[in-house]
């Protein structure tokens, strides 16, 4: 959606979720640890964003 990278940084993380919340519904599907998405995981949760896991099949 951005051609970039997404970085684990508060500003970068909340700039992707204004910037994707401008289109619609906003939700955040991770495919990653929890340690590895914690602060992403911290700020969906705090601006009331849905949060789902992504597993892999197979």
């Amino acid at each position: 959606m951005f051609g970039r990278p997404i970085i684990n940084d508060l500003t970068d993380i909340e700039t992707m979720l204004d910037a994707a919340g401008e289109h619609g519904q906003l939700a955040v599907v991770v495919d990653m640890t929890a340690s590895g998405a914690q602060l992403l995981l911290a700020v969906a949760a705090a601006r009331g964003v849905p949060v789902a896991a992504a597993t892999p099949i197979g």
